[in-house]
């Protein structure tokens, strides 16, 4: 921010409506893209890939932060999740926790599965399986609903687990 204000540039912030479930999404796009008033993009999170294609169509520079795209060559911006993931579960083992529970949606998003890749390998680094009623899952989008129900799963378990990987900020918050 204080840089683009020492170069005399504005950033704007836009929440289109870009779910999956919107087959044509260009006239979902904030009126500054369809008017080519701005000079880039950075897309922060999730982003379909036909919206980006919309996107690549604008002939702007696209830069993707905590997403990538398999279908498109862009240049992104990405933590490692993966090891993000490991090394939390790992945390959680060296604990007492043996099996922490995993809750995700967005399963589809790289960096959600990323980290549930990183979880798994940690659970069978220790010689375990993960258990599958200990793993809440939800393909969809990120999902308040889906969050607090896997809350009840778990509170309602028979064996409810001591310790929760979660994916994401809004599943740890909504699902407690």
């Amino acid at each position: 921010v204080i840089q683009a204000e020492k170069s005399n540039h504005y950033l704007l912030l836009a929440l289109p409506d870009i779910g999956a479930e919107h087959g044509d999404s260009s006239h979902y796009l904030p009126r500054f893209l369809n008017e080519k008033s701005v000079d880039g993009i950075i897309m922060m999170g999730d982003c379909p890939d036909h919206y980006l294609e919309i996107l690549q169509q604008k002939r702007l520079p696209l830069v993707l932060v905590d997403y990538y795209s398999s279908k498109f060559s862009l240049p992104c911006i990405i933590n490692d999740n993966y090891h993000g993931g490991y090394i939390a579960t790992r945390h959680l083992i060296r604990l007492g926790h043996s099996q922490p529970a995993f809750i995700g949606s967005m399963i589809r998003h790289p960096s959600i599965r990323d980290r549930y890749k990183g979880y798994l390998d940690a659970i069978r680094e220790q010689g375990n399986q993960p258990i599958e009623q200990q793993i809440y899952l939800d393909p969809g989008y990120d999902s308040y609903a889906f969050g607090y129900q896997a809350g009840q799963w778990m509170a309602s378990s028979p064996h409810p687990p001591d310790a929760v990987f979660s994916a994401n900020d809004s599943m740890a918050i909504v699902s407690f």
